[in-house]
């Protein structure tokens, strides 16, 4: 059968110091992610599930300022439907905000544990996920062999994404560092995380798109345990003057602020703002400056950061 691949995710981050309303990132766009929860154009088929329909719960996770804490609002609902996701889009402003629209295989409760995004103080970061880790049901023991006890005790929830954040998590302790993951830290923890998926049974063809966020950068991955295909789709805004600047620094015109744009689908109808974000890459932005840093994920290539 073809690849699950669950959800729809967008990430919006503005290096302005003056918050924006939710409502410019989540309700205005064309094809903004509440409409992403019931008329997504890029989901890849699957047998049990509408390709357009993304309904099974959402969630936003939003910085009010560049030095707050997130706030982290699920609902079971669908998002289009939401009523407190649409009153917290219409009367807050924040810095960055990342949103999920859910699409549950058959049989994973439909709970707020399982809606995204997750996120953990202790590390500071807002983690949502798109894909799936192939396998998972029939391999949940060797993930939770891979995981510390207290890791392993907070997962509240069933889906793999959450087991998959916990790997992170589990990721980063291993190189010894602890509380709060600077940059560098979170990008190793997901490579150690996406190297530790790839030699567990059953997960070839496991689709990571992760998302992932903190009070210092956001990252965004496009990875396919196996290489089997392109991957789940994932794009980022890129400036108007053309593809040839792809992304260097996103949206600096005087018409619109300094901000970068991550989303499993365009939410404008401009093509020409968006480009692909390339498959076996990792996509880091600066939340400060939101210059952007494309890095492949390849343990002998780490090292190879390009200006995306």
């Amino acid at each position: 059968p073809p690849s699950l691949v669950m959800c729809r995710f967008f990430l919006y981050n503005s290096s302005l110091a003056s918050p924006l309303p939710l409502s410019h990132m989540l309700l205005n766009p064309s094809h903004s992610i509440i409409v992403q929860s019931y008329e997504a154009k890029e989901r890849k088929v699957s047998y049990d599930l509408p390709p357009a329909l993304n309904a099974d719960g959402c969630g936003i996770g939003w910085y009010p300022t560049q030095e707050s804490e997130p706030v982290v609002l699920v609902s079971v609902l669908p998002a289009w439907s939401a009523g407190n996701m649409r009153r917290a889009a219409e009367g807050l402003k924040g810095t960055a905000v990342l949103a999920h629209v859910r699409a549950a295989p058959v049989g994973s409760a439909i709970c707020e544990q399982n809606c995204h995004p997750f996120y953990d103080p202790v590390s500071g970061v807002l983690f949502a996920h798109n894909g799936h880790v192939a396998g998972f049901a029939q391999h949940r023991k060797d993930v939770v062999s891979a995981l510390p006890a207290d890791i392993f005790n907070q997962i509240q929830g069933t889906t793999d994404s959450e087991y998959a954040f916990a790997l992170i998590r589990a990721a980063a302790r291993a190189r010894g560092n602890e509380g709060r993951l600077t940059p560098d830290a979170l990008v190793d923890a997901v490579c150690d995380a996406i190297d530790t998926l790839e030699v567990l049974p059953g997960t070839a063809g496991s689709l990571l798109n992760f998302a992932l966020a903190t009070k210092d950068v956001i990252a965004v991955t496009r990875y396919v345990i196996g290489g089997t295909s392109a991957g789940a789709s994932l794009y980022y805004a890129v400036d108007k003057s053309g593809l040839s600047e792809c992304g260097r620094f996103l949206h600096q015109d005087e018409v619109r602020p300094r901000c970068s744009l991550v989303a499993s689908e365009p939410v404008t109808s401009m093509a020409e703002e968006w480009c692909p974000v390339p498959s076996s890459s990792l996509l880091l932005i600066e939340r400060s400056t939101d210059r952007s840093f494309l890095i492949p994920i390849d343990p002998s290539s780490r090292s190879a950061a390009t200006t995306a």
